[in-house]
């Protein structure tokens, strides 16, 4: 564990780097210290003036410094060949403070080629087959650290938990509520483009259950709760009445399909004695059925996202959908209280633009994700959480930091600002106020839903092991993101692995 600052350990030798004149977010609070930065790790937080000389000063006087952002929730590889998003998308994450992704994937979507974007039952293979491959083409482009969590499909795939765990050091697993069924052919393509094309049902979760009961923490069982087996009889209905608003993907999935998937999969986690994880939860239904869950004793930890914190439902379509006011204060209200315990971003890079003609209708819609989920990441959580004091700086830190990192194993090398700990930072001014354009966003898709609104809060500065690797500088239209391939894939440890 990092152990705590003395002012006598900042004068051992020269740093690498020193950032200084901030008030920086700890685990004991916002202090104003200096950081002193040796071989990417954090090697003092002291006061500036006690610091020993560096061979790179940084002055942030004035500004904030937080933890580098650890998303657990990204998705490269998914409409594109995995190599290309490895080069684009972790540079869109860069010049949003994330230095850390979770990124999951199916077994058919980990970096092969050539790439299928259709889908074939054929390619859903043991882990074991594509991982290193997976790994090794991730890492040589990638511009931040990261690591898997595995989506799941078949016995043999949940079977071979504990090997994956031991070989690989990947110890989180997830399960996609929407493709529960064995034969997902009644959603045809859509199915195929996330690269799920096997289906599964609740003997394969109870398998991945039961291993990673027996593997202890930080293994954990993820699922996205959205009950499509209804969501499909109230999508054929409103398609026979002729509906093709945006407001009838939220109909098609109405909040008590997502929170019945919740309160399921929570109780077979209690019964197994297995860590769970509830991803992108959007609705007040599914906060009341978090904290039942929680009040019984299930080990369950809540994820929402920006997208739901801050656009209704006639904003987009995206997967799951977007809800109403009342369900976006209810979302604010578990952040504050502690029933959802992590945010992420559910990165997707958006097939098409707004105006394409394939938009016109709902059902028609290309894309279910808009660009950039991770660019706005912080700034809208800046803007609508502590600003609009919903949430405080610290608590942002928590839930962006610290606790995805020590709910997915990877606490303290990420996630604090501690002696010890990966020089993984964020400089934040929260006074930045900017109009946001499409021509801000690095993501390859090139376009916004926020193009046009106003955001005060923005990451200036981020830093990966003690690297600069953005930077936005005054005048400048948007982030700068340096040419570096530094990531490196992050594997985790259970006490028996």
């Amino acid at each position: 564990m990092p152990e705590p600052y003395s002012p006598a350990d900042a004068d051992a030798t020269t740093f690498d780097l020193a950032i200084v004149g901030g008030n920086v977010v700890t685990p004991r609070g916002i202090e104003r210290v200096g950081i002193g930065i040796r071989a990417g790790q954090i090697a003092a937080l002291a006061p500036d003036h006690t610091l020993s000389a560096a061979r790179r000063t940084i002055d942030v006087t004035g500004q904030h410094v937080i933890p580098g952002l650890v998303d657990p929730e990204a998705h490269p590889g998914h409409t594109e060949p995995w190599a290309i998003d490895a080069e684009t998308e972790t540079r869109a994450a860069a010049a949003a403070g994330v230095t850390t992704w979770g990124i999951q994937s199916p077994s058919s979507r980990f970096g092969q080629e050539p790439y299928r974007f259709d889908g074939d039952p054929e390619l859903c293979v043991s882990f074991h087959d594509v991982f290193e491959n997976g790994r090794r083409s991730f890492e040589e482009r990638s511009a931040i650290d990261f690591f898997f969590t595995f989506q799941m499909e078949t016995d043999q795939q949940a079977g071979e938990i504990a090997e994956y765990a031991q070989r690989y050091g990947v110890t989180s697993f997830k399960f996609y509520g929407q493709w529960r069924s064995i034969d997902p052919d009644w959603w045809g393509r859509r199915a195929h483009a996330n690269g799920l094309v096997r289906g599964w049902d609740d003997g394969t979760f109870f398998l991945a259950l039961e291993q990673v009961a027996r593997l202890g923490p930080p293994a954990i069982v993820a699922f996205h709760p959205e009950n499509w087996e209804i969501a499909r009889i109230l999508e054929a209905r409103l398609r026979e009445t002729g509906r093709e608003d945006t407001a009838a993907w939220d109909e098609r999935s109405p909040d008590f399909l997502e929170a019945d998937h919740l309160r399921h999969f929570a109780y077979l986690g209690g019964v197994l004695g297995a860590r769970v994880y509830a991803q992108h939860c959007t609705n007040a239904r599914s906060v009341d059925e978090a904290r039942r869950a929680k009040d019984q004793g299930v080990e369950l930890f809540v994820q929402s996202g920006p997208a739901w914190l801050y656009f209704t439902r006639d904003a987009w379509k995206i997967m799951p959908p977007l809800r109403g006011r009342d369900d976006i204060e209810a979302l604010w209200g578990g952040l504050r209280e502690g029933v959802i315990d992590a945010i992420g971003s559910d990165h997707v890079v958006a097939r098409g633009s707004r105006s394409d003609p394939a938009n016109r209708s709902v059902w028609s819609d290309r894309g279910t994700a808009f660009a950039s989920r991770v660019e706005m990441l912080l700034p809208i959580m800046i803007h609508e959480g502590v600003h609009k004091g919903r949430i405080s700086l610290e608590r942002l830190v928590q839930v962006m930091c610290e606790n995805p990192a020590r709910i997915f194993g990877i606490y303290p090398q990420k996630g604090t600002i501690a002696v010890g700990s990966d020089a993984d930072l964020v400089v934040v001014d929260l006074n930045k106020e900017v109009s946001v354009t499409d021509d801000l966003v690095w993501s390859r898709s090139g376009w916004t839903l926020l193009n046009g609104h106003v955001l005060k809060g923005w990451p200036v500065l981020t830093i990966l092991r003690g690297a600069v690797i953005s930077k936005w500088t005054s005048g400048s239209q948007r982030p700068e993101v340096e040419d570096l391939r530094i990531g490196r894939y992050l594997p985790r440890r259970c006490e028996p692995c």
